[in-house]
């Protein structure tokens, strides 16, 4: 059992596109949206429906409060019997309805498998870690992650587990267990708004919004996040 949680603080409409797309799916999985928002003082869901819920939650520990909450069973309409969590927030946009695919691919390649990376980042690490806005995590590891604190609070706190010396990718190895990322090419399923920007602004779609790109990448399946001529390929 896959559960879906796409996290959104200030991109509202990143998360109407994962919703679309979701949408559009022919799965069983149900997308679970969490809107962490600053004025909020407690947990609400703002909709539900068979295929996605939304959930409205003050904004406390960012994206990484999230995951905490997820794992330790504090977020409605996750289903109790996950086996994987896919976990994204609103810096990604899917590019794919079949999106899921390689994170599967990869988590059943060999059975240590309990971490899948879209994005392998070591700006400000110390050595690797696995960016927190896009990942495939499997149940028995993450119940034994250890967070700095419960529920956490700080920035500073968010960015220890996510690429400091206890990182969540260095916790699962040291439980033996493998963390591997998706390569080039299958991590194109989603785009990383944030660190690769929209293409409107590279300008390298004159005419193009995200949706027209959508229908591109779905023909084409060439990496829309390298620069370069990749991009050429879709035009």
């Amino acid at each position: 059992m896959i559960q879906v949680v796409v996290v959104v603080y200030q991109r509202w409409h990143n998360a109407e596109r994962w919703q679309r797309v979701w949408d559009a799916r022919l799965r069983t999985e149900r997308l679970v949206v969490v809107h962490n928002q600053d004025e909020l003082n407690e947990l609400r869901i703002a909709e539900e429906l068979p295929s996605r819920v939304v959930v409205q939650r003050p904004n406390i520990g960012l994206d990484v409060g999230v995951l905490q909450d997820v794992i330790h069973g504090r977020i409605p309409g996750i289903a109790p019997d996950w086996e994987w969590l896919f976990f994204a927030t609103d810096d990604f946009l899917p590019m794919s309805h079949d999106f899921l695919e390689p994170f599967c691919r990869m988590a059943g390649s060999n059975s240590s498998v309990a971490l899948v990376g879209s994005r392998n980042g070591s700006q400000y690490a110390v050595g690797h870690h696995c960016r927190t806005s896009g990942f495939f995590l499997r149940r028995d590891a993450a119940e034994k992650l250890v967070f700095p604190a419960d529920p956490l609070q700080t920035k500073q706190q968010c960015y220890e587990f996510e690429f400091k010396n206890y990182n969540m990718l260095r916790q699962i190895q040291e439980m033996g267990l493998s963390c591997v990322f998706l390569d080039q090419t299958d991590s194109a399923v989603l785009w990383d708004s944030h660190g690769e920007g929209y293409p409107s602004r590279l300008n390298l779609f004159p005419g193009k919004d995200l949706d027209d790109i959508f229908q591109y990448h779905e023909t084409d399946k060439w990496s829309l996040h390298s620069y370069g001529k990749t991009y050429e390929k879709l035009l």
